[in-house]
């Protein structure tokens, strides 16, 4: 029976592990779990009454008796072993890796997985994404926002798909800055394959990949969601460079405004609207005057002034 499972932060991580493969629990039963409370598992036994005080509060979590606990324990060694030998660190929420700025999300990621430069999670940041299908005049935009983000020491934050966020990342790694591609699937894995050298070239560039999925997880559309959301949360503030009204890129906007963090669209002409519909939603929120809107460098350079007073907002809603 293993023993002594919460002195050191790989036991912690074990025990959210092994909780998260019982079927009925998720991100927020384990966000009920105070670290005050994971302190008092010391052993499989204290671990299994954890695990029945959180079915009482959730009768959807399966019954399972303690054998089968221990069975989800020794697969979950397996698994933070098997990410080790990867060179993928899993974060927990308790951790000070942990961007605190996730504890703003309605459903908090409880692990996360990274490859590269952990500092970048805690550097001033900026979501710049959009659509896949990226029109010339939106490529020169994500070009000249990526380039201004990196020499104003902003680490560039986005979600290394075709078009707007390969842009982005490249720019910003052309200007010797720093970014951060957050993937809807396991870091064992790159989506699309078609950028795995700019994974590589991200992490040669001290950036980092982030995920809050374990290895052999594929992307999905509900994955690609979830990842929405943590670029608008790990941001001080969100840019789009194109995207459709109904896109996936909306879903970190709405997460933009949620958390009342700066937002802006690029601006262009009604031309280019009836041309590019993958920049619809662009024309929409600045007739409503729902975000900012850019078209050069001072109007991106303002922008970014506004972001720098987003670390004291986001310190006084945890606090």
């Amino acid at each position: 029976m293993p023993k002594g499972l919460v002195n050191t932060m790989l036991e912690s991580k074990l025990i959210f592990l092994t909780l998260l493969h019982i079927r009925g629990i998720g991100r927020k039963s384990m966000t009920d779990i105070s670290k005050e409370r994971l302190c008092l598992v010391q052993n499989l036994q204290s671990l299994y009454e954890l695990y029945q005080e959180l079915r009482e509060n959730n009768a959807r979590i399966e019954v399972i008796d303690l054998s089968e606990l221990e069975c989800y324990f020794k697969i979950a060694e397996k698994i933070f072993k098997a990410h080790a030998q990867a060179g993928i660190t899993i974060i927990d929420r308790f951790d000070e890796e942990y961007p605190q700025s996730f504890n703003l999300l309605k459903s908090p990621p409880v692990l996360l997985y990274a490859k590269g430069n952990l500092a970048c999670l805690h550097k001033k940041c900026v979501a710049i994404i959009g659509t896949r299908h990226i029109s010339p005049q939106g490529q020169k935009m994500a070009e000249l926002a990526g380039k201004i983000a990196a020499n104003k020491d902003f680490t560039v934050v986005s979600g290394l798909a075709i078009g707007c966020d390969t842009a982005a990342h490249k720019a910003c790694l052309d200007n010797k800055g720093l970014t951060v591609a957050i993937l809807g699937n396991g870091l064992d894995t790159i989506y699309p394959a078609a950028n795995k050298g700019l994974a590589e070239r991200i992490l040669a560039s001290e950036g980092c990949l982030l995920s809050e999925f374990p290895m052999g997880v594929k992307a999905n559309a509900y994955n690609l969601v979830d990842r929405d959301r943590l670029q608008a949360a790990l941001s001080y503030g969100t840019i789009v460079i194109e995207a459709g009204i109904k896109s996936g890129t909306m879903n970190a906007v709405q997460e933009t405004m949620r958390e009342h963090k700066p937002l802006a669209f690029f601006e262009y002409d009604e031309e280019h609207y009836e041309k590019h519909t993958d920049s619809s939603a662009n024309k929409e929120y600045l007739l409503q005057k729902k975000a900012s809107g850019l078209n050069n460098y001072d109007s991106v350079e303002d922008f970014l002034e506004r972001c720098q007073a987003i670390p004291c907002a986001i310190e006084q809603s945890l606090f």
